[in-house]
C-alpha cells in the first residue's frame, strides 16, 4: 500500500528481516541496547521466522520508516511487541505513527483467521507494553488504547504501561 510517500508491506524475506533487525536495534528507545539486542536476536526475529509473529513494516525512498511486530496472544488476543517510527527529520510529526497503527488495526482481525484464532464473538483485544508516562504512552491513549495496569520496568524508578483497545469486528 502507497500513501504520502509510504510503502507498506509483510517482513517476509531474508533481506527484509535483516533491515527490520537493524532498524529494530538503531530505534531500540528507552530500552538498555545490550538487552534489546538480545530480545531482537533471541526471540523476536527467530519467532518471526518461524512464523509465530507478523511483522509490518514501512518504507520511504527505500528506507525503513517505521515497523510493527504482532504476535497471537489467545483466541482474540493479538499484542503488539515492538511499534517504533523512525525519530528523523522528514519522518517526524506526519502522522505516520497513526497510519501505522490504523493499519495494523486493519491487520489484525486478519492474521488472526489467518492462524484460525477468531472464535466468532465479533471482538478483536489488542494489547502492549509502553514505558508509562512517556509520550508513547500519550500515542497510544490517543490512538484508543486504555491503561489497564503498570508493572515494574527493568530500568530503576520507571514502570511499564499494560494497555489494550478492543474493536468490534462488522458483522
Amino acid at each position: 500500500m502507497k500513501r504520502y510517500g509510504l510503502h507498506f508491506d509483510m517482513v517476509e524475506s531474508g533481506p527484509q528481516q535483516t533491515q527490520l533487525a537493524s532498524f529494530m536495534r538503531e530505534h531500540a528507545a528507552t530500552y538498555d541496547p545490550i538487552a534489546h539486542q538480545r530480545w531482537i536476536d533471541g526471540t523476536c526475529m527467530p519467532a518471526i521466522v518461524k512464523d509465530e509473529r507478523r511483522a509490518l513494516a514501512w518504507w520511504q525512498n527505500g528506507q525503513m520508516v517505521g515497523n510493527a511486530v504482532l504476535k497471537i496472544d489467545g483466541p482474540n488476543v493479538i499484542e503488539i511487541k515492538n511499534f517504533r517510527v523512525a525519530q528523523k527529520p522528514g519522518v517526524e510529526g506526519r502522522g505516520l505513527g497513526h497510519f501505522m497503527m490504523q493499519q495494523v488495526l486493519y491487520e489484525a482481525p486478519f492474521l488472526l483467521g489467518e492462524k484460525g484464532r477468531l472464535d466468532g464473538s465479533g471482538l478483536v483485544v489488542l494489547k502492549l507494553d509502553t514505558t508509562a508516562k512517556t509520550p508513547a504512552q500519550g500515542f497510544f491513549e490517543n490512538e484508543g488504547f486504555e491503561t489497564v495496569g503498570v508493572s515494574p520496568l527493568y530500568i530503576p524508578g520507571r514502570q511499564e504501561a499494560l494497555m489494550q483497545r478492543t474493536l468490534q469486528l462488522a458483522a
